[in-house]
């Protein structure tokens, strides 16, 4: 994406990750958690069909799918990483409307040195469908989707044209109000 809109995009991508990485260097994992949902929502909303004015949760679910891989990298759906999307930016919770239809696992969060996999034999020996990623896990297959996304971009120049049109569209942080010299 080299028009201005994909360097838009870039800026706030980069500086998105670096948010995340302040909340994560500094022990604050609901808002990382908060920041990584949002950048998997505005993503996948770059990519959607060209008809579609807003983006959808299956959006949402494809991007985590096709570019995180979430299945492979953390044993989540796509699903259950929309419905834990739901819990955290609407009530900071593990609930979701998905969830308590069952159509989605609820997520439990591990931090730091602590490792999901124990937890979820656990869960899992005792009956309960829970899963347990690690938030810095969530955060790496995060950052393996942009890096896989970028890929997609430079290999199909029709998603590429309209992640950009659509990245002329997101705000940009910018100094000065273009052609206002700044008040003295």
């Amino acid at each position: 994406m080299h028009s201005d809109g994909g360097n838009v995009v870039a800026s706030n991508i980069e500086e998105h990750v670096a948010g995340v990485r302040l909340c994560l260097d500094n022990h604050l994992r609901m808002p990382a958690l908060v920041l990584i949902y949002c950048g998997i929502d505005v993503l996948a909303g770059l990519c959607r069909p060209e008809s579609q004015p807003e983006v959808s949760s299956s959006d949402f679910i494809d991007w985590a799918e096709r570019y995180m891989e979430c299945q492979k990298c953390l044993g989540v759906s796509g699903i259950d990483l929309y419905a834990a999307r739901c819990g955290v930016l609407h009530a900071y919770t593990m609930d979701s409307r998905l969830s308590a239809k069952g159509r989605a696992r609820r997520i439990i969060y591990a931090w730091g040195n602590r490792k999901p996999d124990d937890a979820t034999k656990v869960l899992q020996a005792l009956g309960l469908r829970e899963a347990v990623i690690s938030i810095e896990g969530l955060f790496a297959a995060y950052l393996r989707g942009i890096a896989s996304f970028g890929r997609a971009l430079d290999d199909d120049s029709e998603l590429a044209s309209l992640a950009a049109r659509r990245g002329r569209k997101q705000f940009k942080d910018q100094a000065n109000f273009p052609g206002v010299s700044e008040a003295k």
